[in-house]
């Protein structure tokens, strides 16, 4: 068999070198030891012993131990083949002796182990025996099987605290030495273990940490790492089995405990004010182990108790009951571990004078001794010494609140003047100020016990400046009051409102605990309708008959809102009085057409704080119009009142009798003397000065003759134009077109242009005229037909043309010159000549053929040079 193994060997590694060969031997040699060595082991009884002995809380199925039976030797059977896969886990050389220094760890390997390997659980039992036994009734855990019932009598014992639990501590793919860094980190010697599955809901093992990598167990080995027993556990034959995690429980030595009282803190003051209302008996302080219980109000340990006094009445003093078990003193007296706890008011004192205190005060338990916490006092306020046993933590419970009134101020003006100033920034409530007074009762007037102060702001509301009861509220909009009865007065104002002296009286009651919100109102100051403008000309005068547009807007701005698309509340059109004056009023004198006026409760015309716009809508005759927009800023801590030191001044620019200057033209050369009558279009230009741009202005023209200045008719009636143009500056240039029908009756005529100027304003008035026969630029000329051309006188010619003179004689040339000069009426129109040329003597033919002749002799004369000139050049 040996020779053939080595030789299967050599075949697969394809040896065939002497020294591989040998090689090969070596190994199959080593493989057939290895081989024979581990069905050696698997037949000791005492490693079988070991191997059978783990219990697994899913190992249920098991059939109890009556003897060795055939069954029982096939499974053993069975376990030592599967066994042989995972002999290294649990190999002699991976077992750690428990450190025995550990008194729980040495009394636990005293316990005998278990030895069935059919028995359900062994390991639970084990570590149930050994916590029974050494802890007693600390641990009651006697007779469990179960992983999980050890686990769960551990959670609900106080002696045992859970310092573990994960589902997944050893993580796959660790080293060996890396699982026993893991465990020696998580456990001490002498805690119990529970090894888990991945989802903690079902436990496979339990033991005991023997320190180092150690543990424990009933198994045949008494001590053995972690990593084996995980590793183990996963790998048995039971393949339910399956542990990643664990959970570990650490044994709490027993303490001497101790208990608590409480020292209620409150306010002597308010106590004598009302000491039915104020009482503090009845008052309950719980207990609590930890800040986030008290800050919940969950699991209360104890309730400390501040009792009444006798028959009822008042306490004695501020301390409460030590710690019981129910609140008002009822139940058993709560013992506490040293440590430290935490309290806070559970119920306020029942005269519901007082309020609930919210905080949470920290103190600490001594072992053996009774803690005070607070300052002990009695009914008058005395400190009561107590017995020198207790523990005395001097920081005061409390400033303890009293349940007092909550009093709220929100400020308003009348309803009337809310309508009026809505929208209006200009007004607010920013400063003003009230007192709050204690007082005997209602209408009573004495200011000698201030309590408080409010400041409101912007909007009305009124925060707290001051508060002698309880300083906390400062800053808020809530002045806490003790019960009684206060009067509130308005001790301060601002600009734009008036002070209010009329005082108010409230009363605070434990039945009005909420907040009470009082209201209190002012009126708006306003500017005094007064005169708003005065007109003067250059000269002093009073300008009377302008009329103002006048704009109100709520934007207090010293420019022109509507410059920013603003749009105003109200308009209003005024004029100037005889006095050159505008006041605001509904008078007619001033008043032409507008908005309903502002008016206060008394019906009273007034101005809010805002802007007041004046522009000039209409100037007086002789007065330029003026166009500045003059804005009137309206605040009330700068101009309350719009009188004659603060109204508008103007001063009016008197208007220059415009004038004008024309110029009549027309294009001549369209006359067409052929016509009887024909219609030409004659364009007088006109320039204008001194305009009022925006005005509207009409040119009005029409012709006249020159010779005696009587107006040009047609058909018996007047020929006229104009035109109409709106001023967009001062001086400015239009056109008048005329339709002038020309007959021969105007043949040699001048005609003049008059021209006027309106204002479309005032169209009767003519503000401007140019009418002057003798202007040469208002005058056109018509001119007369021109002459017929002059015809020469014919010349008898000779009777044989081919017979030419020896000596021909040049035609004489007369030049004949005419000049018509029309009247100098018309600008740019130059002298007209006419120039007539003819022949006086001479015949046509014979001119002819002397200019033929001279024409060809200059041509042969020209020829000829040429010639010479191009050989001269070839020489």
């Amino acid at each position: 068999m040996f020779y053939k193994f080595r030789r299967m060997i050599m075949k697969r590694f394809h040896v065939k070198n002497n020294f591989y060969r040998v090689l090969a031997y070596c190994i199959a040699t080593f493989l057939m030891l290895q081989c024979y060595g581990m069905s050696r082991a698997s037949e000791e009884d005492e490693y079988l012993a070991g191997i059978a002995t783990i219990g697994d809380a899913t190992w249920t199925s098991v059939p109890e131990q009556t003897g060795q039976t055939e069954t029982d030797s096939r499974r053993l059977d069975e376990l030592v083949e599967e066994t042989q896969t995972i002999e290294n886990a649990i190999s002699d050389m991976y077992r750690v002796d428990p450190d025995t220094n550990h008194a729980f760890v040495a009394f636990a390997m005293s316990i005998e182990r278990g030895a069935g390997m059919n028995v359900n659980n062994q390991c639970a039992i084990y570590v149930a025996s050994v916590l029974s036994n050494y802890y007693e009734e600390k641990a009651q855990v006697q007779g469990m099987t179960l992983v999980s019932q050890i686990s769960n009598a551990l959670n609900a014992s106080e002696y045992w605290e859970c310092v573990y639990t994960s589902a997944d501590c050893f993580p796959a793919g660790k080293t060996e030495s890396e699982y026993d860094n893991i465990f020696d980190n998580l456990t001490n010697a002498g805690d119990i273990v529970c090894f888990v599955n991945g989802s903690l809901d079902n436990y496979v093992h339990c033991a005991i940490a023997g320190g180092g990598n150690a543990m424990v167990g009933h198994l045949y080995s008494s001590g053995w790492d972690c990593l084996r027993a995980c590793y183990y556990i996963d790998n048995a034959v039971d393949t339910r089995k399956d542990c990643s995690g664990m959970i570990v429980y650490r044994y709490k030595e027993p303490i001497a405990r101790g208990t608590v009282r409480v020292c209620k803190n409150y306010d002597e003051t308010v106590y004598r004010t009302n000491p039915t209302e104020y009482d503090i008996s009845g008052a309950n302080y719980a207990v609590y182990l930890s800040r986030l219980d008290a800050e919940n109000g969950t699991n209360a340990k104890g309730f400390c108790y501040i009792e009444p006094g006798a028959n009822g009445g008042f306490a004695e003093d501020n301390v409460s009951y030590v710690a019981t078990t129910k609140p008002n003193g009822e139940g058993e007296i709560v013992w506490f571990a040293p440590g430290t706890i935490y309290i806070k008011e559970y119920s306020a004192p029942v005269g519901a004078g007082w309020k609930l205190d919210t905080n949470i005060y920290e103190t600490k338990i001594i072992a053996g001794r009774r803690t005070t916490l607070g300052q002990p006092r009695d009914k008058f306020a005395n400190p009561i010494d107590l017995t020198a046993s207790d523990y005395y933590d001097t920081n005061i419970l409390g400033p303890e609140l009293p349940e007092f009134g909550q009093l709220a101020l929100q400020k308003k003006v009348t309803e009337y003047y809310a309508a009026l100033i809505a929208g209006n920034k200009n007004y607010d409530y920013t400063g003003i100020e009230y007192a709050v007074y204690r007082v005997k009762g209602d209408g009573d007037l004495n200011v000698s016990e201030l309590v408080g102060t409010f400041k409101m702001d912007a909007e009305g509301t009124g925060y707290v400046s001051m508060c002698g009861m309880n300083e906390s509220c400062v800053g808020t909009t809530t002045m806490l009051l003790p019960f009684g009865w206060y009067m509130i007065q308005e001790i301060t104002t601002n600009a734009s409102m008036a002070l209010n002296t009329t005082p108010k009286w409230v009363q605070m009651i434990k039945e009005k605990k909420d907040i009470q919100i009082e209201f209190v109102y002012d009126n708006p100051k306003f500017a005094n309708a007064s005169l708003l403008l005065r007109k003067f000309g250059e000269a002093g005068e009073a300008v009377p008959g302008a009329t103002y547009t006048i704009s109100y807007y709520k934007e207090a701005m010293t420019t022109n809102p509507a410059l920013e698309g603003i749009a105003p509340e109200k308009t209003w059109v005024f004029q100037t009085d005889a006095q050159g004056e505008i006041r605001y009023s509904d008078d007619l004198t001033w008043f032409v057409e507008g908005d309903d006026f502002y008016r206060d409760s008394d019906n009273q015309i007034v101005i809010p704080a805002g802007t007041l716009t004046f522009q000039e809508k209409t100037a007086p005759k002789g007065y330029k119009l003026d166009e500045m927009v003059y804005v009137k800023k309206i605040v009330p801590e700068e101009e309350q009142f719009l009188s004659v030191e603060n109204a508008v001044m103007v001063v009016e620019e008197k208007i220059l009798k415009p004038g004008i200057k024309t110029k009549a033209w027309y294009d001549q050369t369209i006359i067409d003397f052929e016509k009887d009558k024909q219609t030409i279009t004659v364009t007088d230009t006109v320039y204008c000065k001194n305009l009022e741009p925006g005005h509207v202005y009409k040119v009005y023209g029409e012709p006249h003759h020159k010779q005696d200045g009587s107006v040009f008719l047609y058909n018996g009636e007047a020929v006229f134009g104009y035109t109409e143009f709106t001023a967009d500056k001062e001086e400015m240039q239009v056109d008048v077109s005329f339709d002038i029908v020309v007959t021969k009756e105007l043949y040699g005529r001048q005609l003049v242009f008059f021209e006027s100027l309106t204002d479309m304003e005032y169209p009767e008035e003519i503000l401007a005229e140019h009418k002057d026969l003798e202007d040469e630029n208002q005058t056109i000329y018509i001119p007369e037909p021109e002459l017929p051309p002059i015809e020469p006188e014919a010349t008898p010619t000779e009777a044989t043309p081919t017979e030419p003179e020896a000596t021909p004689t040049e035609p004489e040339e007369v030049t004949t010159e005419q000049t018509v000069t029309p009247p100098p009426a018309v600008k740019g129109q130059s002298e007209v000549k006419q120039v007539e040329t003819t022949v006086k003597t001479g015949d046509d033919s014979r001119v002819f053929v002397a200019i033929l002749v001279a024409s060809t002799a200059a041509i042969g004369t020209g020829a000829l040079l040429l010639r010479k000139k191009r050989q001269v050049r070839k020489r």
